[in-house]
């Protein structure tokens, strides 16, 4: 579980992500990169193959999606995170940049 502290950071850093747009285009990006690493069909494919193991009328979408998620997540390769973690990084830097000049730190 998450400290109260790492949850209050969590929040902060998206709230400031949400207000300069940069969570949009990281979204557009994350987007992008999963389709180029095939990773989108390989979850489909999860999903397709979870569908025709327990039968279309016997699942639930939520059903789907606590089956898959885990896996999906393990899935996700490494270089997008590292993508991701440089970009949330570099947005978050230029943030306190910025706020240092408007203060005339």
């Amino acid at each position: 579980m998450e400290s109260k502290e790492a949850s209050d950071i969590r929040l902060l850093m998206n709230d400031v992500l949400v207000k300069n747009g940069e969570a949009g285009r990281l979204k557009d990006l994350l987007t992008k990169l999963l389709m180029e690493s095939g990773w989108k069909d390989e979850i489909n494919l999860m999903c397709r193959n979870f569908i025709q193991e327990r039968g279309v009328d016997n699942i639930t979408t939520d059903d789907i999606v606590n089956e898959v998620t885990p896996a999906a997540r393990a899935k996700v390769p490494a270089e997008v995170k590292k993508v991701l973690l440089d970009r949330i990084r570099t947005a978050l830097l230029k943030e306190i940049e910025d706020r240092d000049k408007e203060n005339g730190s």
